[in-house]
């Protein structure tokens, strides 16, 4: 049965997923935020399931809203930083802090770095922005992913602390 509800709950949480990131780019101005809503789905899966299954939310998800969405942006988003960043905070974490938040601060600036770099020359190769428009992507890039580590953590206090037992059918771990 424990099998079972996992494979169940990854399917779920992948479709739930999928659709918040499709939601997203059918309602344009929100695509962000969808897609940091969906990453929930991955951190939940990795905090309920192991991060197995949460690799498995994070593909599937990526890959099926890229294949469904009209607007590509949010998936591209999700696929390349967004979605993976729950497993990453999770791995990361097992370190000593200072450690911690450089592995978090460098892998958000190399993928924002992959993204201009396909944006720049994949995307948009017309369009060439003056070099502070990157170094302010950087730096506000900086600061979300510092106040979405702290949304998620705060998340996962709040999960364990009222929601665990009252979802006791999501309970797969046996951990009360």
């Amino acid at each position: 049965m424990k099998k079972t509800k996992v494979i169940v709950l990854n399917a779920l949480l992948s479709a739930m997923g999928s659709a918040l990131l499709c939601l997203g780019s059918v309602l344009g101005d929100l695509d962000l935020t969808f897609a940091a809503m969906a990453a929930i789905t991955v951190f939940w899966a990795a905090l309920e399931l192991g991060l197995r299954s949460a690799s498995a939310v994070w593909l599937v998800s990526s890959l099926l809203s890229m294949m469904i969405a009209p607007s590509k942006f949010a998936p591209a988003i999700f696929m390349v930083f967004v979605g993976i960043y729950p497993i990453l905070k999770l791995v990361s974490e097992r370190f000593r802090p200072f450690i911690s938040w450089t592995i978090k601060i460098v892998s958000t600036n190399v993928a924002v770095v992959i993204l201009a770099l396909i944006w720049k020359f994949i995307l948009f190769p017309s369009l060439d922005p003056e070099w502070w428009v990157y170094l302010a992507v950087l730096i506000l890039s900086n600061i979300a992913i510092i106040v979405f580590d702290y949304l998620l953590s705060r998340l996962a206090e709040l999960y364990f602390a009222r929601l665990r037992k009252k979802l006791k059918f999501f309970n797969v771990s046996g951990k009360k």
